[in-house]
Protein backbone atom coordinates (compact mmCIF):
# COMPACT_ATOMS: atom_id res chain seq x y z
CA UNK A 1 0.00 0.00 0.00
CA UNK A 2 3.09 2.56 1.22
CA UNK A 3 4.59 1.99 -2.07
CA UNK A 4 1.40 3.02 -4.40
CA UNK A 5 1.73 6.23 -2.15
CA UNK A 6 -1.78 4.71 -0.49
CA UNK A 7 -1.74 5.97 3.04
CA UNK A 8 -2.40 3.66 6.15
CA UNK A 9 -5.28 4.78 7.80
CA UNK A 10 -8.60 2.82 8.72
CA UNK A 11 -10.94 3.88 6.37
CA UNK A 12 -8.69 2.39 3.41
CA UNK A 13 -7.60 -0.97 5.15
CA UNK A 14 -11.76 -1.68 5.59
CA UNK A 15 -12.38 -0.77 2.51
CA UNK A 16 -10.21 -3.24 1.45
CA UNK A 17 -10.78 -5.41 3.35
CA UNK A 18 -14.88 -5.25 2.86
CA UNK A 19 -13.75 -5.85 -1.10
CA UNK A 20 -11.34 -8.35 -0.63
CA UNK A 21 -14.07 -10.28 1.79
CA UNK A 22 -16.93 -10.05 -0.73
CA UNK A 23 -15.14 -11.61 -3.40
CA UNK A 24 -14.39 -14.49 -1.27
CA UNK A 25 -10.59 -13.26 -1.01
CA UNK A 26 -10.49 -14.11 3.01
CA UNK A 27 -6.61 -14.64 3.64
CA UNK A 28 -5.96 -11.34 1.88
CA UNK A 29 -8.33 -9.82 3.93
CA UNK A 30 -6.52 -11.51 6.98
CA UNK A 31 -3.50 -9.70 5.21
CA UNK A 32 -4.56 -6.88 5.44
CA UNK A 33 -5.68 -7.33 9.14
CA UNK A 34 -2.52 -8.40 10.00
CA UNK A 35 -0.53 -5.47 8.55
CA UNK A 36 -2.55 -3.30 10.12
CA UNK A 37 -1.15 -4.94 13.46
CA UNK A 38 2.24 -4.79 12.15
CA UNK A 39 2.21 -1.16 11.41
CA UNK A 40 0.57 0.06 14.80
CA UNK A 41 -2.82 0.68 13.26
CA UNK A 42 -4.38 -0.30 17.00
CA UNK A 43 -7.41 1.90 16.12
CA UNK A 44 -9.17 -0.78 14.28
CA UNK A 45 -13.00 -0.41 14.64
CA UNK A 46 -16.14 -2.60 14.57
CA UNK A 47 -15.87 -2.40 10.39
CA UNK A 48 -12.50 -3.71 10.46
CA UNK A 49 -13.43 -7.05 12.89
CA UNK A 50 -17.12 -7.14 11.20
CA UNK A 51 -15.89 -7.71 7.97
CA UNK A 52 -13.47 -10.39 8.92
CA UNK A 53 -16.52 -11.88 11.32
CA UNK A 54 -18.81 -11.73 7.91
CA UNK A 55 -16.41 -13.62 5.69
CA UNK A 56 -15.38 -16.50 8.46
CA UNK A 57 -19.02 -17.28 9.65
CA UNK A 58 -19.95 -18.03 5.66
CA UNK A 59 -17.10 -20.62 5.13
CA UNK A 60 -18.81 -21.88 8.62
CA UNK A 61 -15.61 -21.79 10.87
CA UNK A 62 -16.76 -20.77 14.34
CA UNK A 63 -13.70 -21.20 16.38
CA UNK A 64 -12.10 -18.42 13.68
CA UNK A 65 -15.12 -16.37 14.49
CA UNK A 66 -15.39 -16.83 18.11
CA UNK A 67 -11.84 -15.63 18.76
CA UNK A 68 -12.51 -12.60 16.78
CA UNK A 69 -15.67 -12.32 18.94
CA UNK A 70 -13.82 -12.22 21.80
CA UNK A 71 -11.07 -9.77 20.67
CA UNK A 72 -13.73 -7.35 19.31
CA UNK A 73 -15.19 -7.56 23.27
CA UNK A 74 -12.17 -7.04 24.55
CA UNK A 75 -11.68 -3.87 22.96
CA UNK A 76 -15.46 -2.88 23.51
CA UNK A 77 -16.41 -3.15 20.25
CA UNK A 78 -19.86 -4.87 19.14
CA UNK A 79 -20.28 -7.36 16.62
CA UNK A 80 -22.65 -6.46 13.56
CA UNK A 81 -26.30 -8.10 13.26
CA UNK A 82 -24.86 -10.45 10.74
CA UNK A 83 -23.40 -12.66 13.59
CA UNK A 84 -26.37 -13.33 15.21
CA UNK A 85 -27.67 -14.86 11.48
CA UNK A 86 -24.42 -16.93 11.68
CA UNK A 87 -24.95 -18.44 14.90
CA UNK A 88 -28.54 -19.01 14.00
CA UNK A 89 -27.39 -20.73 10.61
CA UNK A 90 -24.62 -22.87 12.31
CA UNK A 91 -26.88 -24.03 15.15
CA UNK A 92 -29.42 -25.28 12.63
CA UNK A 93 -26.62 -27.10 10.81
CA UNK A 94 -25.51 -29.18 14.12
CA UNK A 95 -28.92 -29.73 15.00
CA UNK A 96 -29.77 -31.70 11.65
CA UNK A 97 -26.32 -33.19 12.31
CA UNK A 98 -26.81 -34.67 15.90
CA UNK A 99 -23.93 -32.87 16.62
CA UNK A 100 -24.75 -31.65 19.99
CA UNK A 101 -21.73 -31.14 21.89
CA UNK A 102 -21.08 -28.34 19.26
CA UNK A 103 -24.96 -27.01 19.89
CA UNK A 104 -24.28 -26.20 23.15
CA UNK A 105 -20.58 -25.14 22.72
CA UNK A 106 -22.50 -22.43 20.57
CA UNK A 107 -25.15 -22.22 23.06
CA UNK A 108 -22.40 -21.61 26.03
CA UNK A 109 -20.60 -18.89 23.54
CA UNK A 110 -23.87 -17.11 23.10
CA UNK A 111 -24.38 -16.68 26.68
CA UNK A 112 -20.57 -15.87 27.86
CA UNK A 113 -20.51 -13.18 24.92
CA UNK A 114 -24.27 -11.88 25.81
CA UNK A 115 -25.52 -12.75 22.25
CA UNK A 116 -28.86 -12.84 23.31
CA UNK A 117 -31.33 -15.66 21.54
CA UNK A 118 -34.79 -15.40 20.48
CA UNK A 119 -37.70 -18.09 20.57
CA UNK A 120 -35.87 -18.99 17.01
CA UNK A 121 -32.74 -19.65 18.78
CA UNK A 122 -34.61 -21.25 21.70
CA UNK A 123 -36.34 -23.71 19.64
CA UNK A 124 -33.38 -24.81 17.14
CA UNK A 125 -31.48 -25.38 20.50
CA UNK A 126 -34.40 -27.26 22.56
CA UNK A 127 -34.96 -29.58 19.43
CA UNK A 128 -32.01 -30.12 18.35
CA UNK A 129 -30.97 -31.78 22.40
CA UNK A 130 -34.43 -33.18 22.97
CA UNK A 131 -34.48 -35.10 19.63
CA UNK A 132 -31.12 -37.11 20.83
CA UNK A 133 -32.42 -37.73 23.89
CA UNK A 134 -30.32 -35.02 25.63
CA UNK A 135 -33.65 -34.53 27.74
CA UNK A 136 -32.00 -33.23 30.88
CA UNK A 137 -30.36 -30.63 28.80
CA UNK A 138 -33.28 -29.91 26.83
CA UNK A 139 -35.40 -28.83 30.13
CA UNK A 140 -32.10 -27.27 31.11
CA UNK A 141 -32.16 -24.97 28.13
CA UNK A 142 -35.85 -24.02 28.77
CA UNK A 143 -34.84 -22.83 32.80
CA UNK A 144 -32.03 -20.42 31.10
CA UNK A 145 -33.98 -18.65 28.38
CA UNK A 146 -36.75 -18.11 30.83
CA UNK A 147 -34.12 -16.41 33.01
CA UNK A 148 -33.52 -14.20 29.66
CA UNK A 149 -37.10 -12.97 30.05
CA UNK A 150 -38.28 -16.09 27.25
CA UNK A 151 -40.39 -18.57 28.95
CA UNK A 152 -42.01 -21.44 27.52
CA UNK A 153 -44.90 -21.78 25.18
CA UNK A 154 -47.07 -24.36 24.06
CA UNK A 155 -44.63 -24.72 21.13
CA UNK A 156 -42.08 -25.36 23.55
CA UNK A 157 -43.51 -28.59 25.08
CA UNK A 158 -45.26 -29.44 21.70
CA UNK A 159 -41.14 -29.53 20.38
CA UNK A 160 -40.30 -31.51 23.91
CA UNK A 161 -43.42 -33.69 23.64
CA UNK A 162 -42.66 -34.65 20.09
CA UNK A 163 -39.06 -35.78 20.78
CA UNK A 164 -40.06 -37.89 24.31
CA UNK A 165 -42.41 -39.42 21.59
CA UNK A 166 -39.85 -40.56 18.74
CA UNK A 167 -37.59 -41.51 21.22
CA UNK A 168 -40.31 -44.07 23.00
CA UNK A 169 -40.67 -42.17 26.06
CA UNK A 170 -44.48 -42.66 26.10
CA UNK A 171 -44.52 -42.97 29.86
CA UNK A 172 -43.18 -39.53 30.52
CA UNK A 173 -45.66 -37.80 27.96
CA UNK A 174 -48.36 -37.67 30.63
CA UNK A 175 -46.33 -35.48 33.05
CA UNK A 176 -44.45 -33.67 30.60
CA UNK A 177 -48.57 -32.55 29.09
CA UNK A 178 -49.22 -31.86 33.13
CA UNK A 179 -46.19 -29.10 32.96
CA UNK A 180 -47.63 -26.71 30.77
CA UNK A 181 -50.95 -26.25 33.05
CA UNK A 182 -48.64 -24.34 35.38
CA UNK A 183 -48.20 -21.67 33.39
CA UNK A 184 -51.35 -21.47 32.49
CA UNK A 185 -50.86 -22.98 29.03
CA UNK A 186 -53.74 -25.22 27.02
CA UNK A 187 -52.59 -27.87 24.70
CA UNK A 188 -53.45 -27.41 21.32
CA UNK A 189 -53.91 -29.79 18.29
CA UNK A 190 -50.48 -30.27 17.91
CA UNK A 191 -50.33 -31.88 21.78
CA UNK A 192 -53.04 -33.90 21.45
CA UNK A 193 -52.26 -35.56 18.06
CA UNK A 194 -48.50 -35.95 19.60
CA UNK A 195 -50.42 -37.53 22.30
CA UNK A 196 -52.69 -40.21 20.45
CA UNK A 197 -49.70 -40.84 17.89
CA UNK A 198 -47.20 -41.65 20.37
CA UNK A 199 -49.49 -44.47 22.21
CA UNK A 200 -50.66 -45.49 18.58
CA UNK A 201 -47.78 -46.04 18.23
CA UNK A 202 -47.08 -48.29 21.33
CA UNK A 203 -50.75 -49.69 20.49
CA UNK A 204 -51.94 -48.37 23.66
CA UNK A 205 -55.19 -47.78 21.54
CA UNK A 206 -56.74 -47.10 25.53
CA UNK A 207 -54.75 -44.32 26.05
CA UNK A 208 -54.52 -42.99 22.60
CA UNK A 209 -58.98 -42.89 22.55
CA UNK A 210 -58.80 -40.92 25.57
CA UNK A 211 -56.67 -38.25 24.43
CA UNK A 212 -58.46 -38.18 21.50
CA UNK A 213 -61.52 -37.54 23.80
CA UNK A 214 -59.61 -34.70 25.23
CA UNK A 215 -58.91 -32.96 22.23
CA UNK A 216 -62.65 -33.49 20.86
CA UNK A 217 -63.77 -31.67 24.26
CA UNK A 218 -61.02 -28.73 23.86
CA UNK A 219 -62.66 -28.48 20.52
CA UNK A 220 -58.96 -28.74 18.95
CA UNK A 221 -58.63 -30.53 15.33
CA UNK A 222 -56.50 -34.03 14.80
CA UNK A 223 -53.39 -33.16 12.80
CA UNK A 224 -52.44 -37.20 12.62
CA UNK A 225 -51.80 -36.93 9.40
CA UNK A 226 -48.74 -34.22 9.62
CA UNK A 227 -47.72 -35.89 12.87
CA UNK A 228 -47.71 -39.92 11.38
CA UNK A 229 -45.82 -37.85 8.16
CA UNK A 230 -43.02 -36.63 10.47
CA UNK A 231 -42.27 -39.68 11.42
CA UNK A 232 -40.88 -40.79 8.17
Amino acid sequence: MEKEGISSNIIIYNTLMDAYSKSDQIEEAEGLFLEMNEKGLKQKNAATYNTLVDAYSRRMQPEIVESLVTEMQDLGLKPNVKLYTYLITLLDAFRQAGETDKLMEIWKFMISNKVEGTRVTFNIILDGLAKHGLYVQARDVIYEFGKLGLPPTVMTYNILMNAYAQGGQHCKLPQLLKDPSVLNLKPDSVTYSTMIYAYVCVCDFTRAFYYHKQMVRSGQRSIMTRVVGDKK
